[in-house]
């Protein structure tokens, strides 16, 4: 992800700081690799397991990366920050966070995940996620969210939720593309809202509603489907 074009690969995933979580001590290790809820052609996505603290923290651990996050995405990114931030997602239920992985190892490469909202906000959630620099410019990113958002729309425990959006900083560009193509509007900015690095930056905000989504899916669907004619051939 060089600034422009391959920023498209981090999008605000908020990851709390270290002390805000409990200790970095590894939990005991539940079966490797955990069941993914996505198989998708160009990566995985499952629930975190211990042991993807270490590829957590040599990927994370980048200036390219934690430049468009909020700043509690730790730089540097050490093994520490990994472990702790893998204990405190095996913690939540149901699960908020997810690891991206490579299909050919399940070796994470990633992340990707929610930020539910509450009070007034309860039926929004707000989606953001990172890739590895090594991973970039392959459409994972893309893949990924298209996949994460269809299943969010899918999922038993996310039902009441009706809008989707994520925030990108002035400067990611690309970012914004991608969420274009997955099917996020552009809605707005926030003028001069982030102060990040010395620097005053816009907000913008990208957002898909459910309706919109599964009426997508429908045309999707339709398109798929063979004609009568074409079946009577």
């Amino acid at each position: 992800m060089t600034v422009e074009t391959d920023a498209a690969d981090v999008v605000n995933e908020d990851v709390p700081s270290p002390g805000s979580m409990d200790e970095a001590t590894p939990i005991p290790n539940p079966s490797f690799p955990p069941s993914p809820i996505l198989t998708l052609p160009k990566c995985h996505i499952r629930p975190y397991h211990p042991t993807d603290a270490a590829p957590i923290a040599h990927h994370a651990n980048n200036h390219l990366i934690s430049k468009w996050m909020t700043n509690i995405f730790p730089h540097p990114y050490t093994l520490s920050d990994g472990i702790s931030w893998i204990n405190l997602n095996l913690s939540l239920s149901p699960a908020q966070n997810f690891v991206i992985v490579d299909p050919t190892t399940s070796l994470a490469i990633g992340g990707i995940g929610l930020k539910p909202g509450t009070d007034v906000h309860e039926r929004s959630v707000e989606v953001g996620y990172w890739l590895g620099e090594e991973y970039w410019g392959r459409g994972i990113a893309t893949e990924a969210l298209v996949g994460f958002v269809g299943w969010v729309f899918g999922a038993r425990e996310w039902e009441r939720v009706i809008r989707v959006h994520a925030w990108v900083y002035e400067g990611n560009a690309a970012s914004g593309r991608v969420l274009w193509k997955a099917g996020f509007r552009f809605e707005g900015s926030l003028r001069k809202h982030v102060w990040k690095e010395g620097r005053l930056l816009d907000l913008e905000i990208y957002a898909v509603l459910r309706e919109e989504w599964e009426g997508r899916e429908r045309e999707r669907a339709a398109e798929k489907r063979p004609c009568a004619e074409e079946v009577s051939i």
